[in-house]
This record gives structure tokens, C-alpha cells and sequence, in this order.
């Protein structure tokens, strides 16, 4: 052989076919290799945002089973609403008093002062604090010391006193010192 044979184009065609072949893969790996990255980064994040999904609905059904318990017990949470008014609203207060007294054989002789002011348990919660005088027999009196504790507002009675009224008997003037709370 002549070294001009050696060096004709024709013999390096392999090599050169299979370097390009190989700088093809390593420049298309090279380019693929970011995307290959975000790929498996999106797959992370759809895979996160799934359990999140999952999550979100199982709270979601925790929250409908609560709510099918509070509507279930939507009568006790409208009393509780009635326990403690939005406002001292002493003219209903006052109403109140009278008709419960009226209802329990009573007769409701006075209306003493009253002080609203913050309670102790919190600075949302006023209490109102006031004073009645009522008259009746013993009997009538309990009666309406059983109505004002089942009414379903909140009513403390702090204080009692009494007196038997002379011309009648078995009639008794009482003064009492009560409280009730509202938001």
C-alpha cells in the first residue's frame, strides 16, 4: 500500500460517520438533560399537589360532618344564642321579668337601677346587673325562681330579701339582686 491510499476520505467515513454519530448523542443528552429534570420536578409537584388535594378533601368532608352534628343539634344552638343576646336589651330584660313574674302568680312592684359593665371572664361579655321588687305567697315566689333558673337566658339571682307584708296573709314582699351577661 501507498501512503496515498492511507489517507483517502474514504477510509476515514466509519470514523467520521460514528463521531458525529456520537456528538449527536452527547449534544441531544446534553439538551435532554434539563428537560428530563423539569419533568421529574413536575412529576414532584403533581405528586405533592395531589396529596394536598387529598388532604383538602378530607378536610373538606371533616367539615361536612361537623356541620350535619350542628344542624342536628340546630335547637340547642339557638338556645344558646338566646342565653347570651347580642345586646343587654334591658326593655325586653325588664318585659321578661314582668311576664315571668305575672305567669308565676307574682306581682312585679319595682324596677331598681342598673349597671352594665364588662365581666370578669372576658371583655366581649357585659353583665347587667339590676334589682326587682316582687310580691305573692311562698309558693308563687319559688314558682318564679323555677322560671327565671329554666328561661333560657342567663339569670343569677346574687341576693334575696324579704318581708311579710302585715295585712295579708301568707304574702311576702321580696327584693332581689340579679345578673344576666350578653356579648
Amino acid at each position: 500500500m501507498n501512503k496515498q491510499n492511507i489517507f483517502k476520505i474514504t477510509n476515514f467515513i466509519p470514523i467520521i460517520a460514528l463521531g458525529s454519530l456520537m456528538i449527536t448523542l452527547f449534544l441531544w443528552a446534553g439538551a435532554m438533560i434539563p428537560k428530563i429534570n423539569e419533568l421529574a420536578k413536575i412529576q414532584k409537584d403533581i405528586k405533592e399537589k395531589g396529596s394536598l388535594i387529598t388532604r383538602e378533601k378530607e378536610h373538606f368532608t371533616n367539615l361536612k360532618e361537623i356541620d350535619q352534628k350542628l344542624a342536628e343539634k340546630g335547637e340547642e344552638m339557638a338556645k344558646i344564642g338566646l342565653a347570651l343576646p347580642d345586646s343587654p336589651d334591658i326593655p325586653s330584660l325588664f318585659d321578661f321579668i314582668q311576664k315571668t313574674a305575672s305567669y308565676s302568680g307574682m306581682v312585679l312592684e319595682g324596677l331598681g337601677d342598673y349597671t352594665v359593665s364588662n365581666s370578669l371572664q372576658g371583655e366581649k361579655i357585659r353583665e347587667t346587673v339590676f334589682s326587682i321588687q316582687v310580691s305573692g305567697s311562698y309558693e308563687d315566689f319559688k314558682n318564679f325562681l323555677s322560671s327565671l333558673e329554666n328561661s333560657s337566658r342567663l339569670i343569677n339571682v346574687d341576693s334575696i330579701s324579704f318581708n311579710a307584708k302585715e295585712e295579708e296573709e301568707n304574702n311576702f314582699s321580696f327584693n332581689l339582686s340579679l345578673e344576666t351577661f350578653s356579648n
